[in-house]
């Protein structure tokens, strides 16, 4: 698991976690708060950190915006059909990361009921049926 830090003052730093337990990855997650804990990666790999996999799940924002869900390049990204299209800025304190209001989960309990098929090694389509079957 990849954790970005933004502390207060500038500058940004990588957590890297190994084999986190699931509580680990919870505790990760509703500690997101889109400016100095924005991201949360996971990977299914063995590899240093969760940028070097492809395949890895990116999950960024916080509980005041929404949560964005997707795969790094492109390979999977959580969409609500009932969604707008409106722009919304995730990521705060940097680059910032821009997706559509159809792209996000309000609820954590959804990001985490997502995540953990994730971590149970559903496939991103299986994990876009599961979407499909979350209370909007």
């Amino acid at each position: 698991m990849t954790l970005f830090h933004y502390p207060p003052g500038g500058g940004w730093r990588l957590i890297e976690v190994a084999q986190p337990t699931w509580d680990r990855v919870e505790q990760a997650i509703r500690g997101l708060d889109d400016c100095e804990h924005p991201i949360v990666q996971l990977s299914r790999c063995d590899v240093a950190t969760c940028m070097d996999d492809e395949a890895s799940l990116n999950i960024v924002g916080g509980a005041d915006v929404g949560y964005a869900l997707f795969a790094t390049m492109g390979a999977w990204l959580f969409e609500d059909p009932s969604g707008s299209s409106e722009p919304v800025r995730l990521w705060q304190s940097d680059q910032g990361y821009w997706c559509e209001r159809r792209n996000l989960l309000v609820s954590v309990e959804d990001v985490l009921h997502l995540v953990w098929a994730y971590c149970d090694g559903r496939s991103f389509s299986e994990m876009t049926q599961i979407a499909g079957q979350l209370t909007p």
